[in-house]
């Protein structure tokens, strides 16, 4: 019960047909269509900048592990799915604030996964979206905070959901094994001080990513990346940015950070996974880069 992910279910039917190396095949296969048209959709609407720091966000986050795991594989490709659906109806019918979408991809999330990389299927499409709205509807950043919200609603009553149909299907009170792992997964006991857990888990983390996770070379080549970030942001910065938009930005950004420190013993014990949730951070990251470097008039 303390595992349950509605993608058992998915996994169980297929194997019925296949063997686990085939479902790896699979898995690696959609997600690899759901990238090609998600970055399909953006080049033809000419949004370059997003499907630009889709790929280097994917790529931090050594994307080709990903479907070898028949845990965190399912927040991936919902991410991307949602990515998709959200940008194509934003195309279609650029007047719908999309709140039916991500309410039920926050649920559809807490169904099929917790507590890997599950604010990845909010932070991609609503970083996508940002970008495509920004400076055309005047109520964009209510929008935003709006589909943040409507998104946590939806996870978080489809988690409280489980646990009351879990106790009335057993016929036994489930409130005092939900709060112990609650209590656990926010606090825990590993021998550390809370300031070196915090910071522990934020730091393991963002270790992670590639290519700083690959031994001294990597460090190397990743602190090269920074270096190289930085020089772009001083030297070829331009005047007449979004500010609006620059702070949105940085509040998607933020949104893995917030959830590594609330749950910190989870994120510091598991941060060998989780650290695929900053796919959203460094998506963000990118379009800042791009929006205090852009060429006026692009």
């Amino acid at each position: 019960m303390r595992y349950w992910h509605g993608s058992a279910g998915l996994v169980r039917i297929f194997s019925i047909f296949g063997n686990i190396r085939a479902l790896y095949i699979l898995n690696g296969f959609i997600i690899l269509l759901l990238i090609i048209l998600l970055l399909f959709l953006m080049i033809r609407h000419k949004m370059a900048a997003p499907a630009a720091a889709v790929c280097i966000g994917a790529v931090m986050i050594s994307i080709w592990f990903v479907p070898f795991s028949l845990e965190y594989t399912w927040t991936v490709m919902l991410a991307l799915i949602f990515s998709v659906a959200a940008l194509q109806i934003s195309i279609k019918k650029p007047d719908r604030p999309l709140y039916g979408l991500f309410l039920f991809s926050g649920m559809l999330t807490c169904y099929m996964d917790f507590l890997t990389t599950e604010t990845l299927t909010l932070t991609l499409p609503l970083l996508i979206l940002l970008y495509r709205e920004h400076g055309e509807q005047k109520e964009n950043y209510k929008r935003t905070a709006g589909r943040s919200v409507i998104w946590a609603v939806g996870f978080i009553m489809t988690w409280i959901s489980k646990w009351v149909m879990a106790s009335v299907v057993l016929k036994e009170n489930a409130m005092p094994y939900v709060t112990e792992h609650v209590e656990e997964r926010l606090g825990g006991n590993i021998g550390i001080s809370l300031p070196g857990y915090l910071l522990g888990a934020v730091w393991r983390n963002l270790s992670c990513l590639f290519p700083f996770g690959y031994g001294p070379a990597g460090l190397m080549a990743g602190l090269a990346l920074l270096i190289f970030a930085a020089y772009r942001l001083y030297v070829y910065k331009v005047s007449g940015w979004d500010r609006k938009y620059l702070t949105a930005l940085a509040a998607i950004a933020v949104i893995p950070f917030i959830r590594f420190l609330v749950l910190h013993n989870h994120s510091y014990l598991h941060y060998f996974f989780t650290y695929r949730a900053l796919m959203g951070t460094v998506t963000a990251a990118v379009l800042v880069i791009w929006e205090i470097n852009r060429p006026s008039g692009v």
